[in-house]
């Protein structure tokens, strides 16, 4: 009985000790396995900074702190897929034709179907692009007609042979956006440049009778050069048609101009200005060829002044079909 009140009260007693005291202890278990959680994610937390003394160490004894999820940091560094570069040959065929009205009645003028060539380069950095191109047609040639003498009658002609080509350079900066009114392959872009185009044309040799009237020369020749240059602002409208993009594109240029005859050595031409409009188809070969069609077209009218002859009007115009082969790189 005595052993059995014994082992009762040593139960009891012992009972007593761990209602007074767990509590504690297990808070303290528990405030230290919080205590080393906090400290474990604070260290996978810390931003990634290079432990460096310099009295100490030299720059290949940099010491990194481990993070297992470091911080992506931000960069305005221009990263190599927001830049492309393609390079582009040209071909096509212009009808081209330039003609010039006097006041007392002449109307030379020139014109020919000629094929040309040219390259283009464009570099890109996202939405912006810088485009430049030449090209150069090869040399059309027209006849102009007058009586072969004045006393032969006028079915008596004589057919004077005249040269004419053309070259054209350009160079545009451009913005393009899109802005998803169709789908996302809508957009439009906006351009400013600068424009130079030079026509050359060869042909018999412009003589002014006594009348005050041009007759032509029958075997001397002379080179007429007009050229015009100048600023220009386009706007184009593309979407998308299956895989490929269909454009609207128009540009209006103001130019100065130049007329260069030995003859007419005195004649001047005013500053002009005019619209092109153009449409363009685009498409792909694969992920570095691709290809696109254009026509274009535009018309320039002018005034000039010669003391001799008094005004006349020069009108240019110009209708090109071309297709261009690109590669991106």
């Amino acid at each position: 009985m005595k052993s059995l009140f014994f082992n009762l009260t040593l139960c009891l007693t012992i009972s007593s000790l761990f209602a007074l005291y767990p509590k504690e202890m297990m808070a303290s278990e528990v405030s230290a396995e919080e205590t080393e959680a906090e400290e474990v994610g604070a260290a996978r937390n810390k931003v990634i900074v290079p432990s460096f003394d310099p009295a100490e160490k030299g720059i290949d004894d940099f010491v990194f702190e481990r993070s297992s999820k470091p911080e992506k940091q931000p960069t305005l560094i221009p990263q190599k897929k927001d830049f492309s570069f393609d390079a582009r040959t040209i071909a096509g065929i212009m009808y081209y034709r330039f003609e010039e009205n006097w006041d007392d009645g002449t109307s030379p003028s020139w014109q020919d179907n000629m094929p040309f060539l040219g390259v283009g380069f464009r570099l890109g950095y996202k939405t912006f692009s810088l485009d430049t191109y030449f090209q150069q047609s090869a040399s059309g040639k027209d006849s102009l007609f007058q009586p072969r003498d004045k006393n032969a009658g006028v079915h008596s002609t004589k057919d004077y042979n005249s040269n004419l080509s053309r070259k054209d350079y350009a160079i545009n900066l451009s913005y393009s956006k899109a802005l998803n009114l169709l789908t996302r392959s809508d957009g439009i872009g906006l351009s400013v440049g600068y424009k130079i185009g030079k026509t050359d044309i060869t042909g018999p040799r412009r003589r002014i009778d006594d009348e005050g009237k041009i007759n032509l020369g029958v075997d001397n020749y002379e080179e007429l050069q007009y050229d015009t240059e100048g600023p220009s602002v386009g706007m184009a409208y593309s979407f998308k048609v299956g895989e490929s993009i269909l454009g609207i594109n128009l540009a209006y240029a103001k130019l100065k101009t130049s007329y260069a005859s030995k003859e007419l050595d005195d004649a001047t031409l005013e500053d002009t200005d005019g619209f092109t409009v153009g449409l363009r188809w685009n498409s792909n070969f694969t992920k570095h060829f691709k290809y696109d069609i254009s026509i274009d077209a535009y018309q320039y009218s002018m005034t000039g002044k010669s003391k001799k002859l008094g005004n006349f009007e020069v009108e240019e115009s110009v209708l090109s079909a071309k297709i261009s082969l690109h590669y991106t790189f």
